[in-house]
């Protein structure tokens, strides 16, 4: 939990210090952190809450239940956009992505309903993986978009590292 918290961090509180910014510009910086901190816990809780909901589904379910959880979801999206009245169409070379993530995204949900019906603490080994999803994300925007690693992510990627090592040995053990 603490390498997946230092690695979402980023250099957030860093921003907000700089002497060569205005007055404005810095309530400005604070209130687009606080956005970000708000939209962050509430997408956290949201995610915990699908994900302790999945555990609750009876093993002989199989993976039907991610087919209601992609209709709410879609439906969700679609009445949340519409009300805000964003609509931008996806451009063709974005598409491969977007089927991409889509894809990703129903089979690690798969996987992790896969992991809740085995014995022998699988689960302990899926949840170790899944939460260091920050990590990948730092990763694929250092790869992408070139954006350079705070000391707090570095230290937060030594960690993860070190908790998934830990994790592979207890396993075989």
């Amino acid at each position: 939990v603490p390498a997946a918290v230092l690695v979402s961090a980023g250099e957030v509180s860093l921003q907000n210090n700089r002497t060569n910014t205005t007055p404005r510009e810095r309530v400005l910086g604070r209130r687009q952190v606080a956005r970000t901190r708000t939209l962050s816990i509430g997408a956290g809780v949201l995610f915990a809450g699908f994900l302790v909901s999945l555990s609750r589904v009876g093993d002989d379910a199989g993976l039907f239940p991610l087919l209601g959880t992609r209709f709410a979801a879609i439906t969700f999206l679609v009445l949340l956009i519409s009300a805000q009245r964003v609509w931008s169409p996806v451009r063709r070379n974005s598409m491969p992505l977007v089927v991409g993530a889509g894809l990703f995204d129903c089979g690690a949900d798969s996987f992790y309903l896969t992991a809740l019906a085995l014995p022998d603490g699988a689960l302990t080994w899926v949840a170790a993986i899944s939460s260091l999803a920050p990590v990948s994300t730092v990763l694929l925007a250092r790869v992408f978009f070139k954006e350079r690693l705070s000391w707090i992510q570095i230290l937060g990627l030594a960690l993860s590292a070190g908790a998934l090592a830990l994790v592979a040995v207890g396993r075989s053990m």
